[in-house]
């Protein structure tokens, strides 16, 4: 290889090269020649290349040429370190393995060439075609389609002109890496005096602008969450960054823009979703009916919102959740989002929309739906035939039901359970997007955190999966009294947040057991469902909260938090007929029971 041809090695060891994945140093050379014979490359690709090689890490570059037909594959790669390991498994990606683009360009002629760049997004190890590396190449397609249209040689020559050679500083490089647009990354580093940490808490807006905007929401009574949401946005990270590094600069620092914010924008139209919605960690198709009918009978973009690797377990929690919302008396207040499926002999109409509701119908194919022991028994083929016998809605549905959820919830195997939560019902829930949880650990740092319990009516958790948590204070999803103010209710108690759950529980009578035995409900049962029962169904979260000044503890029952952002969710516990509640006297300040937490959490 010539020496301007940067080595695949790093991508062999980050893609497991020694598994059989990935593509071997010997087959590149044989099927590659290097950047060689000078006029070749067009000297405005060129240029973007030396640009992007000196603004990004080399080690992130490697370029590929073939000057017998003039094309060239250039890859970027794209760390997925910054992001927690329940980030990059709920959008389908392998952790610490980086994103690879490839750009397939006309060498000699660059922008004046026939046909656009071609590009593939992918990771070395990959078996299967993720989600979120669907969603990032319909993301980087739609860019490059643009700017081949829009820009020429000449004009990225103009615009580069003048620009520095000097390597970005290490600090500026590890915000970039993290998503931040180039400009505001600029003007923190001026405001903080080049200092990293301070950088990062401007970026994440802690000025006394933000600051304002974020009091203006309090004095509203708005969630928080929402304000922060709003601020955040007039950081678009659509908006292309500057071209004064070259157009491969320009691309390079998109895509770190877009990776960190893949949740906030439908997969299918790349459309930002409403308040509500961005801030919750997995994609999901938007309520526009031309994408929701390309994603549900056509296909598009399916594997970007529908994991065809959910726990049959979580699919059964998340049947209940829906099906509880829609037998509500509330049902009109809580059942958000509604449904929305196509007809599935009409394709040009929706049989299910929020704009036209249809509880009783909705109720019937509830009741035509199979128990989840028999869902299990089938495949995706006759799984559908099943469902399609029942009521020709039941599939349907079932697919909505399992794609529309926006957290990342996976049962706990019996050696990670929580000993103390007398129920197997045991499951990871987390919601925060990365910069909402970026935002959480930096606030972490400064003031701690605390653990404390949720509970609620299991017909609100339909919303709460797709939505997180929000004040519900003075809303019209207020269903108890707000005698302690303003905020999110929560218990370091777990028998205070059981009675929010407004279900009856009772522990295990049997005589064969001790009293106050832990273990007795996490053994020997018959089913890992859940009973079907939802009227007996209690759902408690256990979460992690922010120790600062918006955490009110009113008695040692009673906390309350009114900012939103400063709790995040962990774990989620289901009681049911067969898993009752046998010790509510659990404290979760006890030291004890708080470092069983900690250390599940730290190496869960």
């Amino acid at each position: 290889m010539d020496d301007n041809q940067t080595s695949t090695d790093d991508y062999d060891e980050n893609g497991c090269d020694e598994n059989g994945c990935g593509e071997s140093d010997t087959e590149i050379e044989s099927f590659y020649d290097g950047i060689s014979s000078a006029g070749t490359i067009h000297p405005v690709l060129e240029r973007d290349i030396q640009l992007l090689k000196e603004n990004c890490c080399q080690d992130s570059i490697s370029v590929r040429s073939l000057n017998i037909i003039n094309e060239m594959d250039l890859d970027m790669s794209f760390s997925t370190s910054s992001l927690e390991e329940c980030v990059t498994e709920s959008w389908g990606l392998i952790h610490d393995a980086p994103i690879i683009l490839r750009l397939n360009l006309n060498q000699k002629h660059y922008f004046q060439a026939d046909s656009d760049c071609k590009i593939d997004v992918f990771q070395w190890c990959s078996t299967k075609r993720s989600g979120a590396l669907s969603q990032l190449k319909n993301i980087a397609e739609v860019f490059c389609r643009r700017s081949f249209c829009e820009l020429t040689n000449e004009k990225v020559a103009m615009a580069v002109e003048g620009c520095t050679t000097a390597q970005a500083s290490e600090t500026k490089s590890k915000l970039l890496e993290m998503g931040f647009i180039e400009e505001e990354v600029d003007e923190a580093l001026v405001y903080s005096n080049g200092s990293f940490q301070s950088a990062l808490k401007w970026l994440f807006g802690e000025s006394d602008s933000f600051q304002t905007l974020i009091r203006f929401f309090y004095s509203s009574k708005l969630d928080v969450k929402v304000a922060k949401g709003s601020a955040y946005r007039c950081r678009d990270p659509k908006e292309p960054p500057s071209l004064k590094k070259g157009f491969l600069v320009q691309l390079y620092r998109y895509m770190q823009q877009r990776l960190l914010t893949l949740n906030n924008y439908c997969p299918i139209c790349d459309n930002h979703h409403v308040l509500t919605f961005d801030v919750m960690l997995k994609p999901v198709v938007c309520h526009n009916p031309l994408c929701i009918f390309s994603f549900q009978t056509l296909g598009v973009m399916a594997d970007a919102a529908d994991s065809i690797d959910t726990q049959p377990e979580v699919v059964n929690l998340l049947i209940l959740l829906t099906k509880a919302a829609a037998n509500s008396t509330r049902w009109d207040q809580i059942l958000l989002p509604y449904p929305t499926v196509v007809h599935p002999k009409k394709l040009h109409k929706l049989a299910l929309y929020e704009k036209k509701k249809n509880i009783e119908k909705l109720r019937a194919i509830f009741k035509c739906m199979p128990m989840m022991e028999k869902l299990v028994q089938h495949n995706e083929k006759d799984l559908r035939v099943l469902l399609d016998e029942r009521h020709m809605l039941c599939y349907p549905l079932l697919r909505w039901i399992i794609s529309s959820n926006r957290s990342y919830i996976v049962k706990l195997p019996p050696d990670q359970r929580l000993s103390f939560m007398t129920t197997k019902h045991q499951f990871w829930l987390r919601n925060s997007p990365p910069v909402e949880d970026r935002r959480f650990r930096l606030n972490k740092e400064k003031y701690g955190s605390v653990f404390a319990f949720h509970g609620s009516p299991i017909e609100n958790w339909h919303s709460i999966v797709r939505e997180g948590l929000i004040v519900a204070s003075g809303t019209h999803r207020q269903l108890n009294g707000a005698a302690y103010g303003h905020g999110i209710y929560l218990s370091p108690q777990l028998s205070m947040s059981l009675r929010y759950c407004l279900v009856k529980t009772e522990p295990i009578k049997d005589s064969n057991k001790k009293k106050n035995s832990k273990v007795t409900s996490q053994e020997a049962l018959p089913s890992d469902f859940l009973h079907e029962d939802v009227a007996h169904l209690a759902c408690i979260t256990l979460c992690e909260v922010i120790n600062c000044p918006s955490l009110h503890r009113h008695n040692k029952e009673i906390w309350t938090c009114e900012n939103s952002e400063f709790v995040c969710t962990r774990f989620f516990f289901v009681y049911d007929k067969l898993n009752p509640v046998n010790d509510s006297t659990v404290n979760i300040t006890d030291k004890h029971l708080s470092k069983q937490v900690e250390k599940l959490l730290l190496h869960g």
